[in-house]
């Protein structure tokens, strides 16, 4: 697939298409409105996930004057060779402004307190857990009673994220290039 030409809104999901198949691109250091930008991504053999920075739709809790910009995560799963999007998506307010890059001290990493979501559709769960990170991040190890799962973080503007199936893994970690732990998440049992 071609690169798209540009952050345009309106290639939102040309956008998922490449970065699925091609890794992340570079992207501008402000936001502005009418721009959709793809900022991370987990990919494994089962669940794909693509974070975007876009313009607020306008609720009644926001005027439509504002400017201001919101996440929105899209999942996909594995069927068959091609990658099938879930019909639902989430997100929240972006919180750093017009800036696509944020400045994390680089042996550190966070967890975002409400970027936890699980989707069921179909018989296919993908869970998904959002963070920031500093670039001294390599990797982030999935816990689960039975194994664990390593992946390389995926995060050049300081966002990851991190997906999973119907069965959670009870511990999540952010790992340095260096062994140190960088950040731990202890997640609930499924339900």
């Amino acid at each position: 697939m071609m690169r798209p030409s540009d952050f345009c809104a309106s290639n939102t999901t040309k956008w998922d298409r490449w970065v699925i198949e091609n890794g992340l691109p570079a992207v501008p250091a402000r936001m502005r409105p009418g721009l959709a930008v793809p900022i991370a991504r987990w990919i494994d053999e089962e669940r794909c996930l693509v974070l975007h920075v876009m313009d607020c739709i306008h609720d009644q809790e926001c005027s439509s004057s504002d400017v201001h910009f919101v996440t929105d995560l899209r999942r996909f799963v594995k069927r068959g060779k091609e990658w099938e999007r879930l019909p639902v998506s989430g997100g929240g307010d972006w919180l750093y402004g017009d800036s696509l890059r944020l400045n994390i001290p680089d042996a550190r990493a966070y967890f975002t307190d409400d970027g936890f979501g699980e989707v069921r559709w179909l018989g296919a769960t993908v869970g998904s857990l959002e963070g920031s990170s500093g670039r001294h991040a390599a990797s982030v190890n999935l816990y689960f009673e039975s194994e664990t799962i390593t992946r390389a973080i995926d995060a050049p503007n300081g966002v990851f994220v991190v997906g999973f199936g119907a069965v959670r893994p009870h511990t999540i970690e952010v790992v340095g290039g260096d062994g140190s732990v960088l950040a731990r998440e202890i997640l609930a049992a499924s339900y």
